[in-house]
């Protein structure tokens, strides 16, 4: 995980509670099926790549499809693009709106796709309301520690390109 200067990195570390255990509450033993950008993990779904955060312009609006299709687990970069989504905190801290209390984040996203460099200058209430946006929330650190338990290293990071 990127180590920042400030705040949290918006990473791995986004769970998103399963549909059914949303509705019908708390899960009483492990889950056994996710959404598509989710792995289980014990009795929640743990996102499969490290998050992105993405601003969605009119996302009450002529966007609503596109922020449905981020709350099912389903949205590609190519979806994103088209919506005209604009990642942010990917190389600065460059949040806008969404400002380090969490005020006025609306608009912001956490997303779980392949291929796209982690969002990070975020504080903990923007990750808590991209997630809250999303359908997701932040993982409790005993939910982080079994996710991340027995997970394969990809191998050395040299620091600048991996």
């Amino acid at each position: 995980m990127a180590t920042i200067s400030r705040g949290i990195t918006l990473s791995a570390a986004l769970a998103l509670l399963a549909s059914t255990a949303v509705a019908a509450g708390p899960p009483s033993g492990p889950l056994t099926k996710c959404p598509a950008d989710s792995v289980v993990s014990g009795t929640v779904c743990m996102d499969k790549y490290e998050a992105s955060a993405w601003f969605v312009p009119n996302a009450t609006t002529s966007n609503k499809n596109l922020v449905k299709k981020i709350q099912q687990g389903k949205v590609t970069v190519a979806d994103l693009s088209k919506g005209g989504a604009i990642q942010v905190g990917a190389g600065s801290d460059d949040w806008g709106l969404c400002n380090d209390s969490g005020a006025q984040c609306t608009d912001f996203f956490a997303v779980s796709v392949a291929g796209v460099t982690p969002s990070a200058y975020v504080t903990w209430f923007q990750a808590a309301e991209a997630c809250g946006n999303s359908q997701k929330r932040l993982p409790s650190n005993a939910e982080w520690q079994k996710a991340v338990t027995n997970t394969p290293d990809p191998g050395p990071d040299n620091g600048t390109t991996n």
